[in-house]
């Protein structure tokens, strides 16, 4: 009866400590399950911050991409009218030396018109 008893004391001792020992486990587990919904929680936060800084930023970067395009378009077009300005001032530069230069030519011309009529006279009076 004794060992029985003693037995029985030993099953009552080691299932208040299974008992225990449950009862830390599971309150082990809820603070962990705890930890793991604040951890899931602080992690979707974060990913929703560099959702939105990452939707900001390709607005700006878009909107940077426009003005750039933009500047480059008004660009493109001032420079397009100072080559338009600057090839009609070429051109209309060009012509004026094409007209001086056959006005020239047509003086050149003359000139040896001129003295060929002189030299045949001159050699006319000689003869």
């Amino acid at each position: 009866k004794a060992r029985a008893g003693a037995v029985q004391a030993d099953a009552t001792q080691f299932k208040a400590e299974t008992c225990r020992c449950l009862a830390e486990l599971t309150d082990r587990f809820g603070q962990l399950a705890v930890q793991q919904l604040q951890v899931e929680t602080t992690l979707k936060e974060h990913e929703e911050e560099v959702d939105r800084r990452l939707g900001q930023l390709r607005s700006h970067m878009g909107d940077e991409v426009q003005g750039l395009k933009t500047s480059l378009e008004g660009l493109n077009a001032s420079l397009d009218q100072k080559c338009g300005t600057a090839k009609q001032e070429a051109i209309c530069h060009l012509e004026t030396l094409i007209k001086s230069s056959a006005d020239m030519l047509n003086k050149l011309d003359q000139h040896c018109d001129e003295l060929r009529h002189q030299i045949r006279d001159s050699g006319a009076r000689t003869e």
